[in-house]
């Protein structure tokens, strides 16, 4: 646990990701310097494809 909040404390500070409110209500947000080419493939429909159907 201490080792994630470190990680997304150097996210904040290198402005990758941004914070949204506060304690367990908080999240995060795509920051300035988030990198384009994930935005990309992050933002791209995909068809998901059941691997159990017949």
């Amino acid at each position: 646990m201490q080792q994630a909040q470190r990680d997304l404390r150097a996210l904040v500070t290198a402005r990758i990701l941004e914070p949204v409110g506060r304690s367990r209500a908080g999240y995060y947000t795509v920051g300035i310097r988030f990198p384009d080419s994930a935005l990309k493939v992050a933002r791209t429909l995909m068809c998901l494809v059941d691997p159990f159907a017949g």
